[in-house]
């Protein structure tokens, strides 16, 4: 039997330990909270301690007392776009160049970006570009103006324009550039004071606590990705 040290975060209404043997790591204290130390024969066994001990209020996990703050994470290409119609309109408009802002323009269906939009609105959330073309100075909020305000029903035309300020509040931050875009995020969360969050991806590794949903690069989002994101939303 040996002693475990016992760390735990919580994050999206989870809790995430990280059980250490033997003596303590001060880098975990930054961001993981040290609840003790148990006896057990092994680390899964320890986890298992202290889960029972948390639940029944042996540990106790300090409460930051964090407003909440919820953030939708969001990639464009594979995500806002659906790959039959991007060749199709590439094939009709060879004068757009991929990579540049008009070719993104023109291929984001912008009934994806309205919904997203709608969403983050009845739930207060923000959503935060990871698309590398936020390099490029763009964010969700222009994305919004180029396409929906552009291209939308006159009903989704007019909720831009009756919500401007509140979308251009919400729909506006972008990712910093890391190693990877999980370290991206993360580095976001944990600097922004994010408390929930989901993300829209199809391609990048993403740290499952950060509640992936996961897209199908060929299509883009699907109906099914998004009673997904609003049923993350509502549980908040």
């Amino acid at each position: 039997m040996a002693k475990y040290n016992v760390f735990a975060h919580q994050f999206n209404g989870k809790v995430n330990f990280q059980i250490i043997k033997g003596e303590l790591q001060p880098h975990l204290t930054k961001k993981f909270t040290h609840l003790g130390v148990v006896d057990a024969f092994s680390i899964k066994k320890a986890e298992q301690i202290a889960q029972h001990r948390l639940s029944s209020g042996l540990f106790r996990l300090n409460s930051t007392s964090k407003p909440k703050k919820v953030v939708i994470f969001v990639d464009y290409n594979g995500v806002l776009d659906s790959y039959e119609n991007t060749i199709a309109i590439e094939e009709a408009n060879p004068e757009l160049k991929r990579g540049e802002f008009d070719f993104l323009k023109a291929t984001v269906l912008h009934d994806r970006v309205y919904k997203i939009a709608k969403l983050a609105l009845e739930h207060n959330a923000l959503v935060v570009t990871t698309s590398d073309f936020r390099r490029e100075g763009v964010n969700f909020y222009s994305l919004i103006r180029a396409t929906v305000a552009k291209r939308g029903t006159e009903e989704q035309k007019a909720f831009v324009v009756d919500n401007k300020r509140t979308l251009r509040g919400l729909c506006t931050d972008v990712t910093g550039v890391g190693r990877s875009r999980n370290i991206e995020i993360t580095d976001y969360i944990e600097k922004e004071g994010v408390t929930h969050c989901v993300v829209l991806e199809d391609d990048h590794d993403i740290d499952s606590l950060y509640n992936r949903i996961w897209v199908s690069g060929y299509r883009g989002l699907s109906d099914a990705n998004f009673n997904e994101l609003e049923s993350y939303l509502k549980s908040f």
